[in-house]
């Protein structure tokens, strides 16, 4: 008798743990985005990356778009997956009118768009991070926010002492006509300005 039990509880054990990988099958495969958020809310954010890059790849929405980007800046560091999907996002226009938009817009974008030249970066492939931070900059018009995305390239490249980016890096703030800036911005690129030469000599 005791076996019997032992055999039934078993089977329905068993017949559980398939209907739950079934159920995890179904959603991994046709709802990979709400599967997203409940792996997120676990902290697992490799799994919820992973599965809102299928969830992008599979309906190409900007809301998609959208939150596998921010899992990629917030979350979950993987340069590779940045480069590709980040920059996408930070290259429609849905996100410049969302930053203009929002109350944080600036702070925003800056952490988004530094996300994307850093990645760039770690991947190697500084000269087209500085490709981008010089594009992202230009959303300021005449500006030189302290977040800015060539600041943060800049400081990765002071991490490493890559002189030759470095270099490239002071060689754009020289070109700047500092005419439009203001006293702050004038004395951050003074100092960003010294501090680059102080490394590469």
């Amino acid at each position: 008798m005791g076996k019997f039990v032992l055999k039934v509880a078993l089977s329905t054990v068993a017949a559980i743990f398939a209907v739950l990988l079934l159920v995890y099958g179904f959603f991994a495969l046709f709802l990979p985005a709400p599967l997203a958020s409940f792996y997120e809310n676990l902290g697992n954010y490799s799994g919820a990356v992973r599965l809102m890059k299928r969830a992008y790849d599979k309906s190409e929405s900007e809301e998609d778009l959208k939150r596998l980007a921010e899992l990629l800046c917030f979350k979950e560091e993987n340069a590779e997956l940045s480069a590709e999907y980040v920059t996408k996002y930070c290259d429609g226009e849905s996100f410049k009118k969302y930053c203009k938009e929002e109350k944080d817009g600036q702070a925003y974008y800056d952490l988004m768009t530094a996300s994307s030249v850093k990645s760039f970066y770690i991947v190697g492939k500084p000269d087209d991070a500085l490709k981008k931070a010089s594009e992202y900059l230009a959303y300021y018009s005449s500006s030189y926010p302290s977040g800015s995305s060539l600041r943060a390239l800049m400081f990765a490249a002071a991490d490493k002492k890559d002189k030759q980016t470095l270099a490239k890096i002071l060689e754009k703030l020289n070109s700047f006509d500092l005419s439009s800036f203001t006293e702050t911005e004038k004395a951050t690129i003074e100092d960003d300005k010294q501090n680059i030469q102080i490394i590469i000599g």
